[in-house]
């Protein structure tokens, strides 16, 4: 049985390879969602960002769309469901993570994963560590989808 994609519509010409990765690997986001804050995120740095930080990878879609766009690299941090993941918000298994990163690396091999809780000092850690001196330019935050728990997020990484 093929995988039916749907179309990518309305999409400026610099955005279609982002949003074309979105969409084949199954972005919970509406393509007007990602085109929006491509398009701003793109404006606002005035060039393409050099890395992307991205809290909750699902099944990559975002990660694949950060990809597209991020010159350096992608860093996804992701918690399973099974190692502790949250199955409310749509997490995937340890063992779809594996698949999922795997596919993603194969085609972008800018992009590194991190497997554990956003909220652990040691998952901030390992990513200081990827970043080396380098600052984040974009982060995207879309994993625990309280209040405290973006919150939580953006205290622990815009600093990065």
């Amino acid at each position: 049985m093929a995988v039916r994609v749907p179309p990518v519509l309305n999409v400026p010409d610099r955005l279609l390879p982002a949003i074309t990765a979105a969409v084949r690997f199954h972005a919970l986001q509406h393509q007007d969602e990602l085109t929006g804050l491509l398009d701003w995120a793109l404006d606002r740095l005035r060039q393409p960002p050099r890395v992307i930080v991205e809290i909750g990878s699902h099944e990559g879609g975002t990660l694949a769309c950060g990809c597209e766009i991020a010159t350096a690299l992608v860093v996804g941090i992701a918690l399973p469901i099974g190692a502790g993941g949250p199955t409310e918000w749509g997490g995937i298994s340890a063992a779809a993570v594996i698949v999922r990163d795997g596919t993603l690396q194969q085609q972008y091999p800018h992009l590194r994963t991190i497997l554990g809780n956003s909220r652990d000092p040691a998952t901030v850690r390992a990513l200081q560590s990827m970043l080396g001196t380098r600052a984040i330019d974009l982060l995207f935050i879309d994993g625990d989808h309280t209040l405290d728990g973006v919150e939580s997020d953006y205290r622990l990484y815009s600093p990065l």
